[in-house]
């Protein structure tokens, strides 16, 4: 089987009788060496302690198929974007403003073993949508998502409801429409229920078939496409003369995305979960050049665990994240693209601590700026 994709490294364990819960804490250190907006000082901490406690009705005599959900996030720390490196893709996916909050708070329900599944409640899109099986331990924020869709996501989540069907191991549909204004300091209810009534749309797609590759049979692979819809209105990029003339908006931003995974070696004497070996990943997305800063995305890579003997839990990987700006952007404000290249390698020390080395180089942050080298490290405690 894939694995399941890392939601910003929160370790959720298996349920006992019916219950789990597990507290993470992640500590990031980074500086920005060279280049960027600011390399004086350019040393940054950030911290994310995040919580989660999880039903399973089944489990605890009530009903089959239901799950109860809640997460809290509490973060403390300096944006390294912000403050010193200006890159558009925010090379820490652990950033965001200092808030101690409800993250998520959800209700599921598979039917029909699994055939289809409803989920309804406070969510982040990501979890669901738009997720890579072999981009999840990068820092860069690119890798979870394209920065391009409108997602509510991380440390953000949104009131909504999602609906999924699975008739087979290897095909899979779903659905979500969630309160397009939510924020991470906001309940939801005061603006998913009131004017203006902004929603944010999602659909996806996927095939996950089991190839044989070089010989090796059963190897797992994800294949995704999407299209989404935000209803808002949305600024449109013109020459304003300097502020003399009004802005201009139009209602509605929309898109299509698609994601490839694929295990393509894998090592003898896998374990249990057949995932010690050599992953792919490709993404893109495109959105419309108008109304969006960012018009086209691309990433890919790759993410091998156990590749030092005797390191069997071990993860390294290296990507190249790449972002177009829009053309009406690159003409009046001379900025056209970014890219960002990281490598990293995790040492998972024992079952609840590991240690994660980053390093990036980012190309023209923001997409004008001079190159960045930035360097960081992660920690993150599992209880």
């Amino acid at each position: 089987p894939l694995p399941d994709p890392p939601h910003l490294g929160l370790v959720r364990k298996p349920a006992e009788h019916g219950v789990s819960f597990g507290l993470d804490y992640s500590s990031d250190f980074f500086t920005n060496a060279h280049g960027g907006k600011n390399t004086d000082g350019a040393f940054q901490y950030r911290g994310v302690v995040d919580g989660y406690l999880e039903l399973d009705t089944k489990e605890l005599g009530l009903w089959s198929g239901g799950t109860f959900f809640i997460d809290f996030l509490s973060l403390h720390g300096i944006d390294i974007t912000k403050r010193y490196v200006g890159d558009i893709q925010a090379l820490n996916n652990a950033d965001g403003p200092n808030t101690t909050h409800v993250y998520e708070a959800w209700y599921e329900q598979s039917l029909f073993d699994r055939l289809f599944r409803l989920k309804l409640g406070r969510m982040d899109v990501n979890t669901d949508f738009a997720a890579g099986v072999y981009r999840g331990e990068f820092l860069n924020a690119a890798a979870g998502y394209s920065p391009n869709i409108p997602l509510i996501t991380y440390p953000d989540a949104a009131l909504g409801v999602e609906v999924f069907f699975e008739p087979v191991d290897w095909f899979y549909v779903g659905a979500g429409v969630y309160d397009a204004l939510a924020t991470a300091t906001r309940t939801g209810f005061d603006t998913a229920f009131h004017s203006p009534n902004e929603s944010f749309t999602i659909v996806e797609s996927g095939l996950r078939p089991k190839l044989t590759l070089f010989g090796q049979k059963d190897m797992p692979g994800q294949y995704s496409v999407g299209g989404f819809y935000h209803s808002g209105k949305w600024p449109i990029y013109f020459n304003d003369l300097g502020g003399r003339l009004p802005a201009r908006f139009e209602t509605g931003n929309a898109g299509v995305y698609v994601a490839f995974d694929q295990l393509v070696y894998r090592e003898p004497n896998a374990g249990k979960d057949g995932q010690q070996g050599l992953g792919l990943f490709f993404q893109f997305t495109w959105t419309p050049p108008d109304r969006n800063e960012i018009s086209q995305h691309y990433g890919a890579g790759f993410q091998y665990t156990g590749l030092i003997p005797a390191r069997d839990d071990d993860i390294c990987g290296l990507s190249l994240q790449h972002v177009t700006l829009s053309g009406r952007i690159q003409s009046l404000e001379k900025r056209y693209s970014e890219t960002d290249i990281e490598a990293f390698y995790k040492i998972q020390l024992n079952d609840w601590l590991s240690i994660k080395p980053d390093v990036q180089y980012v190309v023209d942050p923001n997409g004008n700026l001079p190159n960045a080298l930035v360097a960081g490290v992660r920690f993150q405690l599992s209880l």
